[in-house]
């Protein structure tokens, strides 16, 4: 069983929310779509890419048929997807956006989980950022598309010092801001007692991943614990806008099976 929780707030400097966040069940199934974009280039331009991919992707992927066996081909066949629906509608958002002066510039990060009891796919674009909690150990499962993130990913810098960088969020790839963007596309295995959250850089930005993991692990609620999160980026400045989404793999109960 999946319980899911989220919160979205415009933190405490900007004055509009450009972060779009939904955490949506399957109509015919036991799986869940979670997704995190964090809007940019403008306060109507951010706003319309992460909302417009959101609903974009929300639709695709509600259309999808599952059926009982979820094996390994078809876990592949739902990556291959993912990655060849974004970016043809980065590129058609791009295009759009070149032909229309308001939003041009217009892009979003993307960081979403497809998920059921036994296994997530993601997809990633961008510096937004997916975390499992397991055994009570938060462990990253993405890599920001960044310049100031090259040197983590090559193992000679921590993660930790890219807190207050600005350099850091200059962004090398994420959608609609230019033509065919990297996106990131792979499947995990993972089991109850497992916590999934994605989040925008608000989060990130303010709180350093220790803290997050302690309020991960201490607040078992998971809409309770997104709330938490959210409030305490705030307490420390909340420089951006915030958003957070947790689902849960809840274990079930002998009672239950």
């Amino acid at each position: 069983m999946l319980a899911t929780g989220m919160k979205s707030d415009v933190g405490m400097r900007r004055r509009r929310n450009e972060d779009s966040i939904g955490v949506y069940r399957h109509p015919e199934s036991d799986m869940v779509l979670a997704a995190v974009a964090d809007g940019l280039g403008g306060h109507l331009g951010g706003k319309v890419a992460s909302m417009t991919v959101l609903t974009k992707v929300y639709a695709e992927v509600m259309q999808w048929v599952v059926d009982g066996a979820c094996d390994d081909a078809q876990w592949r066949v739902w990556e291959t997807r993912l990655r060849t629906f974004l970016i043809d509608l980065s590129n058609e958002l791009y295009d759009r956006a070149q032909r229309a002066h308001v939003v041009r510039g217009m892009g979003t990060t993307l960081t979403l989980a497809w998920a059921n009891a036994e296994r997530v796919c993601f997809a990633h674009s961008g510096d937004s950022r997916a975390y499992m909690l397991r055994g009570g150990m938060l462990r990253p499962l993405t890599d920001d598309h960044t310049d100031a993130y090259k040197p983590v990913r090559a193992g000679v810098a921590s993660r930790r010092v890219l807190r207050y960088r600005s350099e850091g969020h200059l962004l090398n790839d994420c959608l609609c801001a230019m033509k065919n963007p990297v996106v990131d596309t792979w499947t995990l295995p993972w089991s109850a007692g497992d916590r999934l959250m994605l989040c925008s850089d608000g989060l990130t930005t303010m709180l350093y991943e220790d803290q997050i993991e302690d309020i991960l692990r201490d607040v078992r609620v998971p809409q309770q614990c997104a709330q938490w999160l959210v409030e305490a980026a705030n307490r420390v400045g909340g420089f951006d806008n915030i958003s957070v989404a947790i689902i849960d793999n809840v274990p079930v109960s002998s009672e239950r099976d």
